[in-house]
């Protein structure tokens, strides 16, 4: 789950800038996609996970 989430954080860090003002996903909602992408590729490629 780590990795989600710093996979996530990643593409929240990157700043793009139009017409002077910084655009940016943030490290809450990188993170928010980053969950929902890999719990769509788990549901479509199931893996036996043991704690």
């Amino acid at each position: 789950m780590s990795i989600g989430i710093f996979l996530g954080i990643l593409p929240g860090a990157i700043v793009i800038t139009i017409h002077k003002i910084p655009l940016t996903l943030g490290g809450g909602s990188g993170a928010l996609f980053a969950g929902l992408n890999f719990g769509w590729l788990q549901q479509k490629h199931p893996i036996l996970m043991l704690q």
